[in-house]
């Protein structure tokens, strides 16, 4: 057991910031924030959109999700992995909808998380929901630079 300052006793670790500090989002957004860092997918904002995804002469799959959707936090490992593997060959792109509500608005977005596979500019596929990352490389693969 550990002393706050506040004198209370708390059992100590594995989730003590969250149970501490009462922080859920804050501390997931620094673990997804640490962990994009590291990861091939390209955060899209409305200022890099268009020449990120519209002007981009090869695939582009964007993800439009939100840090409060539990099945936009589980797709991003999946889309970690493809970014790793379909590099070079296509973009994986994310919109946070809660920054930039204006891009979820322009594209009709309702459901998170919504997957919009743009391709020289123009959307050719859309899927909502949890998609597995065989259904994503079925979708990819199918794209003829």
């Amino acid at each position: 057991m550990t002393r706050r300052t506040d004198g209370r006793t708390v059992n100590p670790p594995i989730n003590a910031c969250k149970r501490i500090f009462n922080c859920y989002n804050q501390c997931d957004l620094f673990i997804y924030n640490t962990l994009s860092m590291m990861s091939k997918t390209l955060k899209l904002t409305e200022e890099n959109f268009s020449q990120q995804v519209l002007q981009s002469k090869v695939p582009v799959l964007v993800d439009f999700w939100s840090q409060s959707c539990g099945p936009c936090r589980q797709l991003a490992p999946v889309l970690d992995d493809l970014a790793e593997e379909y590099d070079g060959y296509a973009v994986i792109g994310k919109v946070n909808v809660a920054e930039t509500p204006d891009l979820g608005a322009q594209f009709g977005i309702d459901m998170l998380p919504t997957l919009l596979l743009f391709h020289r500019g123009n959307v050719v596929e859309r899927m909502s929901g949890m998609q597995t990352k065989e259904k994503l490389q079925d979708v990819l693969d199918e794209i003829d630079n």
